[in-house]
């Protein structure tokens, strides 16, 4: 047994409550070792406090202890012992429409937030980008050589924003 340890089992060490192995290896270590033989022997005479005389014999001290426990009794618990008496109270029914509420409501803001958005009214005088339709090619007679395509026309039209300068 190392020094370390010792100090560990001083206090079952003089109670007796090591284990016989254990104890012959605390003698061993404490016969060897000076420093941890004099820490035991300052532990052992380490004088205990007197006990507390009892108060069975002050009625006075009863009577306001009574007193103070039945306005603990009445005191409601706070929030969290509350919200765990409703939790753990035997009504399912209520229990289960509040977590099926709950997933519903998650549902719905999930599937706001996923969805996807919706065009909005721009304010008048403000130009949007408005999608151009795709212009068809024209048929190519069958005779004629073939010619190259045009570049496709751009998908979207430029708004047009003009900063508003503030006079003072």
């Amino acid at each position: 047994m190392d020094c370390a340890k010792l100090r560990e089992r001083i206090a079952p060490l003089l109670d007796g409550e090591l284990e016989p192995a254990e104890e012959r290896a605390a003698h061993v270590h404490l016969e060897r070792c000076p420093a941890c033989a004099a820490l035991v022997e300052r532990a052992a005479v380490v004088p205990l406090p007197a006990p507390a005389t009892p108060m069975a014999e002050d009625p006075e001290f009863w009577v306001a202890m009574d007193r103070a426990l039945d306005e603990e009794a009445q005191r409601p618990p706070p929030w969290t012992g509350r919200l765990r008496a409703w939790w753990s109270a035997d009504v399912r029914v209520s229990r289960g429409a509040v977590a099926l509420y709950l997933g519903l409501l998650g549902a719905a803001f999930l599937w706001h937030l996923l969805a996807p958005a919706e065009p909005t009214a721009s304010p008048a005088g403000v130009a949007t980008a408005q999608p151009i339709p795709a212009a068809r090619p024209a048929a190519a007679p069958a005779s004629a050589a073939p010619t190259p395509a045009p570049p496709p026309p751009p998908r979207l039209q430029k708004a047009s924003y003009v900063p508003v300068q503030q006079m003072y």
